[in-house]
């Protein structure tokens, strides 16, 4: 039975669990109000991790120098919610993507980039 107001498990928890053995980054893309937030917040769990969303200005500020940003969280898996608000950051992120390498020899994701 599936509780009101709990996390309802959905298909793509095993896709990203695939793609985090076989790249860098995963991007959560779907639909307004599909749900790609609180999977984010359950597919990250107890692992060490930073999530930011992008709506909230203070969370925004945190990437205003984005290599001392991703040189402090080396080691956690980052989520950045709601990245599309800030385009400007792509280029920031890729270069963070490509420094990493790709592949088996990375089996941490960096980012997750979702739109909610």
């Amino acid at each position: 039975m599936i509780k009101m107001h709990g996390y309802i498990p959905r298909l793509a928890e095993q896709a990203l669990q695939r793609g985090r053995s076989r790249a860098p980054a995963l991007a959560l893309l779907g639909p307004r109000q599909c749900g790609k937030s609180p999977l984010a917040h359950h597919w990250l769990g107890d692992a060490p991790a930073v999530y930011l969303d992008l709506q909230d200005r203070a969370d925004r500020a945190k990437l205003n120098e984005p290599e001392l940003f991703f040189d402090h969280h080396r080691s956690a898996l980052i989520c950045l919610d709601e990245i599309q608000l800030l385009p400007e950051f792509f280029s920031a992120l890729r270069s963070e993507i490509v420094g990493r390498g790709d592949g088996p020899e990375c089996p941490d994701p960096q980012a997750l980039p979702g739109a909610a």
